[in-house]
């Protein structure tokens, strides 16, 4: 079986179950025999080191680990091309996580990975035309079998928020703060917020500033997110820009897999399924008028999307589907010889 070192340019999280993309590569990691990898110094360093010259105090550690292994395979949100994985030796995956902006394409670069991978078909449409041909569509998953299709709730349920800032500028860029007076202008909302232990103070500060106390609850711990989901009505996943999250967010896709459907930016690739399968709602502006219509509309059609849920959500996100297109992307990179 090909031997996969897996690496991450985030610091290491405090609740490695509780983020994405750390949840992507624990689940790869058990399949292909992987080890993951934390290449960002900023987690040690008395002084911020910038992206470029990450995984270099690394170097000779990775050139002694990946004899042990056939492949590299970097995650990362968008396609920023860092030096160190140009001084190794096994081939290379580079999989994109957020929707491609080819304005910031390093074509040189990224010409001489093993393959590109990439969420969403509209991505890898971008990516084909400028000329590489080393790009691959694959369909993101979860392990859906830790979810349960929960019963129809009440319509004057919670809405949940799982993904949660992991620097101040997120209050805006992931729509919290808009979200927070929301709740303001519709006196029955009530929220819960998951949260990942970053800026736990300056949330419970915004909430209290507002006097929303009694209807929106923050979680700071690691929770079962399915008994979580029970008791919502649906999960709610807003970005400004593509880069703020995943091209599919694992709390959406967690979400229709337990029957609760969603509110998503347009600005996120997902949201083109939730269109096309009647999972939620989408919006085009981060506004209390567009929330406020996108809650109103779950809530007076939630039988409807309960159905639509139910029907499709399990199907569409299974991640054996994304395992078995990684397998064969690494049996075909595998054979690639790197040439810098």
């Amino acid at each position: 079986m090909t031997r996969v070192l897996y690496h991450l340019p985030l610091l290491p999280p405090k609740h490695p179950s509780a983020e994405a993309l750390s949840q992507d590569i624990t689940s790869l990691s058990q399949r292909f025999n992987g080890r993951i990898n934390y290449f960002n110094p900023n987690a040690t360093s008395p002084i911020y080191i910038p992206r470029f010259l990450f995984g270099f105090h690394q170097l000779r550690q990775l050139r002694r680990l990946e004899a042990n292994f056939d492949i590299h395979h970097v995650y990362n949100p968008d396609p920023f091309p860092y030096p160190v994985f140009r001084y190794l030796n096994k081939p290379v995956v580079y999989s994109l996580s957020s929707r491609l902006d080819t304005a910031s394409l390093n074509k040189a670069y990224f010409s001489k990975m093993g393959t590109v991978t990439l969420f969403d078909q509209g991505s890898l449409s971008r990516y084909q035309q400028m000329g590489l041909q080393n790009g691959r569509f694959i369909q993101p998953g979860i392990e859906t079998g830790r979810f349960t299709p929960h019963p129809l709730p009440s319509p004057a349920a919670p809405f949940l928020i799982a993904s949660a800032p992991w620097v101040p500028r997120h209050f805006v860029e992931k729509g919290i703060d808009v979200l927070l007076d929301t709740a303001v202008s519709l006196p029955n909302l009530k929220l819960i917020f998951l949260w990942r232990g970053e800026l736990y103070e300056e949330m419970v500060a915004k909430v209290n500033g507002r006097h929303l106390a009694d209807r929106v609850k923050i979680i700071n711990e690691v929770v079962d997110v399915n008994q979580q989901l029970k008791d919502v009505i649906a999960t709610i996943n807003l970005a400004t820009h593509s880069g703020v999250v995943k091209a599919y967010p694992h709390s959406l896709m967690d979400s229709i897999s337990a029957a609760r459907p969603v509110i998503i930016s347009d600005t996120l690739a997902m949201s083109q399924d939730v269109s096309k399968h009647n999972l939620g709602v989408v919006v085009n502006k981060i506004t209390v008028a567009s929330l406020t219509h996108a809650i109103q509309s779950i809530q007076e059609n939630h039988t409807a999307f309960y159905e639509a849920v139910l029907d499709k959500g399990r199907s569409l996100y299974d991640i054996e589907q994304t395992i078995e297109a990684y397998r064969l992307v690494y049996e075909e990179v595998t054979e690639t010889k790197v040439a810098w």
